[in-house]
């Protein structure tokens, strides 16, 4: 096998954007959107991030070509759209992963606008 893909998930579900990172740690290796909206104050109703990467066999080993990272970022108001996408796009060019590994980075973001569950 000269090449192939790797899944990683996380998940952080948070009220408040302040509680961002994800419980195993994994969204902070691709820029943390979760804690990059905290840091602004951001609130939102939930986090997953997606990533795989495409490795290839190399003199020295392997080494990846790609990383995609596709988050999942849900919010309650339609108000917040423009400040989301840019929280995102700010993720995108902080993604530590794709730094660090010096490789090319697709970042697919996702935007949903959901309406919060109200617990009686």
């Amino acid at each position: 096998v000269t090449s192939g893909n790797f899944p990683v998930n996380s998940n952080t579900s948070a009220g408040n954007a302040a509680v961002g990172a994800s419980p195993n740690g994994a969204s902070q290796a691709y820029g943390n959107p979760g804690a990059i909206a905290g840091s602004a104050q951001f609130d939102f109703t939930d986090l997953q991030v997606e990533a795989s990467g495409t490795v290839r066999k190399a003199d020295s080993g392997y080494s990846f070509t790609q990383i995609v990272v596709r988050p999942n970022l849900k919010i309650a108001s339609a108000e917040e759209r423009d400040r989301a996408l840019d929280l995102l796009k700010r993720a995108e060019k902080l993604c530590l992963v794709s730094r660090a590994l010096g490789t090319n980075l697709k970042f697919e973001p996702q935007l949903e606008i959901v309406k919060p569950v109200s617990v009686s």
